[in-house]
């Protein structure tokens, strides 16, 4: 009986150590999970970084989220600081610093106009040698050093990391816009028009010094693209068209690109920029290369013809062939070969493409009036870059789209009545949604832009001259004029503070 015993007793032993092996085992497996997490979201915060300097934005804006902060940056990405506590310092209009929008009382320019210091002293901010009482730490030690605070100086941002060094970025101010009009097809009466921004009124206002007639025949896209803007003047089938670079700062003038191919000139319709070079659509059935540096120039013939919209994915280009209505293919093409790789069977007639990210890309079709598939209305797809293959369609007839940070938003014209329609897709779930309720500033609704830094929507009209300004919730602002009808594109003018 007493072996009996002394056996279970050795039995309950064992298990007990085996369950604190278990535990201690799951324990060390929680917490190797938790760093393997926490590693992912610092390289993804380091890529974000890197990438933003690298391609030399500035930082729109600094919002609140309920775990930490989200950082805007002047192209729409986004950056979440989710680490723990990490405080954000700014300068208040009383010319304080403020630590997680509280008054610290200390000034943030000294005497003499001398800044005081900003250190971090015990894990603490101090000014001027002073302890704030506010942590620096965003989380607890770790091996890869991670921002514990961030600080707005006015004209910069600095990121502070936990080893002691510092990331400083510049801020964007918002200083106008350019509007394009295409004018009436073959009038050559295109137009280039201006818009200061009044940042004390939060309004536009017409900058008649840079209203600019001498844009040809059918100006179609503007782009601006680091120290240059680049539009594509279609021009007439017979004396073809250009490339425009100006400068965004003067609305002058740099130089005029001719774009042939076997002594004829190309019609130049839709723009992107990827690297060091400038991406252009040409009516033929061919897309071109211009150097931003030397302007130097190259062109591919393309599998189909009527080329439009186009949009980078990587060192990928897609680009659609609407052939008039008669063609079905997007085009893909491989920057570092310049070759066109292989076509995709898409829905006739498609004319834009957007890249949402995650492997997406937005493209819409146009109404048909010819071909095989004449009296096709327009339509919103999902094309999927992984498969090749339409993932979704969404029986939405809209003519234009345009992207911000988390929507795609589509719009057309109700010919029947001459109202438009205004719609928002919210890209994360294919949701969609009425824009918004202001319907009598949607007439004759034709091209969309989205402001990068503000979220703003504007609307441009076709067969009239309005641009329409709407808040990122559908609230509208204000209404502009140009001077010239049929808005083609509206691109935005920021700079560094």
């Amino acid at each position: 009986m007493k072996k009996a015993v002394l056996f279970l007793s050795m039995i309950f032993l064992l298990n007990a150590c085996y369950q604190d092996d278990i535990d201690d085992l799951k324990r060390k497996y929680d917490e190797l999970k938790a760093e393997q997490e926490r590693q992912a979201e610092l390289l993804a915060t380091y890529q974000t970084l890197l990438q933003a300097l690298e391609n030399k934005l500035t930082i729109s804006a600094i919002l609140n989220t309920d775990n930490g902060y989200k950082i805007v940056f002047s192209n729409g990405a986004e950056m979440e600081i989710t680490n723990g506590h990490t405080p954000v310092i700014t300068i208040g209009e009383n010319g304080n610093w403020y630590i997680d929008g509280v008054d610290s009382g200390k000034k943030s320019t000294g005497q003499d106009g001398i800044s005081p210091q900003l250190t971090i002293v015990d894990g603490y901010w101090y000014l001027d040698d002073v302890n704030t009482g506010v942590k620096a730490e965003g989380a607890d030690g770790s091996d890869a050093p991670y921002i514990v605070s961030i600080v707005d100086m006015g004209g910069v941002i600095v990121f502070y990391m936990s080893d002691g060094t510092n990331i400083t970025m510049e801020k964007t101010e918002i200083l106008g816009l350019y509007v394009l009009s295409e004018g009436t097809m073959g009038n050559g009466n295109g137009q280039l028009v201006y818009y200061d921004y009044n940042a004390t009124t939060g309004k536009y206002e017409r900058n008649n010094e840079k209203r600019f007639q001498n844009y040809g025949d059918t100006p179609n896209d503007l782009l601006i693209y680091g120290s240059k803007m680049y539009c594509a003047i279609t021009g007439s089938s017979l004396a073809g068209g250009l490339v425009r670079i100006i400068n965004p700062a003067s609305g002058e003038t740099i130089r005029d690109i001719s774009l042939s191919r076997e002594s004829v000139t190309l019609q130049p319709r839709r723009l992107t920029a990827l690297g060091s070079k400038i991406y252009v659509t040409l009516y033929s059935g061919a897309v071109a290369w211009i150097d931003t540096a030397s302007y130097a120039t190259d062109i591919i013939p393309l599998s189909g013809t009527y080329t439009e919209g186009i949009c980078a994915d990587g060192q990928t280009l897609y680009i659609c062939n609407s052939g008039q209505g008669e063609g079905n293919t997007v085009s893909v093409v491989n920057t570092a070969t310049f070759t066109e790789t292989e076509t995709i069977t898409v829905p006739y007639n498609p004319v834009n493409i957007l890249n949402a990210g995650n492997n997406e890309l937005y493209l819409n079709t146009a109404s048909v009036l010819n071909g095989p598939a004449t009296g096709n209305p327009a339509n919103l797809y999902v094309l999927s870059t992984a498969s090749k293959q339409i993932t979704h369609t969404f029986n939405l007839a809209v003519e234009s789209i345009a992207i911000g940070r988390n929507h795609i938003y589509g719009a057309a014209t109700n010919w029947e009545d001459y109202g438009g329609i205004l719609k928002k897709i919210t890209i994360a779930n294919k949701s969609v949604s009425d824009f918004t309720t202001v319907t009598n500033k949607l007439m004759f609704a034709y091209k969309l832009s989205v402001h990068p830094v503000t979220g703003e929507v504007f609307l441009t009209q076709q067969m009239g001259q309005e641009i329409n300004r709407f808040k990122a919730d559908g609230t509208h602002i204000e209404t502009l004029r140009t001077g010239q009808q049929n808005g083609a594109t509206v691109v935005f003018v920021n700079k560094a503070k």
